[in-house]
């Protein structure tokens, strides 16, 4: 029932975890302003990140629940619109009815589960990765890891509107 409120409320019916463990000393700091975050997926966030082709990180599962959706295969981005259908991802289905997280910019071939497996909060899922649309300032991409978490609802023809993420611990955006 309480899941049910969070969500009228317009947040995520569970807590999250950040799926970026920082190195000694660090905090993950989240940026603002993509152009891609907007409609439906307004209340997405972006996790920085070291570039990945140098230095990639793991990527652990923020909450608990069953994989449902994996791409995993792409390795073209670029900075414009056109890049989206090259984007790697994971889709995980928690165990609040109606919600789920999805995690972008996965590296290719990272994610060793099968569809339908369980995971488990803290669980290492995947690497970070360079795909789909990402932000390009001076020839170089914004390295990032996208997360986003949702409810299903029947009111958009998309079948889902993103909910503000209730964190374990407060992020530092920039």
């Amino acid at each position: 029932m309480i899941a049910n409120l969070w969500h009228i409320l317009g947040f995520s019916g569970v807590r999250y975890l950040c799926p970026i463990k920082p190195r000694p000393g660090e905090t993950p700091r989240f940026w603002r302003g993509s152009p891609a975050h907007v409609g439906v997926f307004k209340h997405a966030r972006d996790i920085i990140t070291p570039d990945p082709r140098v230095n990639s990180l793991p990527v652990y599962a923020p909450a608990d629940g069953t994989l449902i959706e994996l791409i995993q295969h792409n390795t073209l981005w670029g900075g414009a619109g056109y890049f989206v259908p090259y984007l790697n991802l994971i889709t995980v289905r928690t165990v609040v009815e109606g919600e789920f997280y999805q995690l972008c910019h996965i590296a290719a071939r990272s994610c060793p589960l099968p569809l339908g497996s369980r995971v488990r909060m803290g669980q290492k899922i995947a690497m970070t990765g360079l795909n789909g649309w990402v932000t390009v300032i001076d020839g170089m991409p914004c390295s990032h890891l996208h997360i986003m978490v949702a409810k299903k609802t029947l009111r958009r023809k998309e079948g889902f509107v993103s909910t503000r993420i209730r964190w374990e611990q407060t992020p530092v955006y920039l």
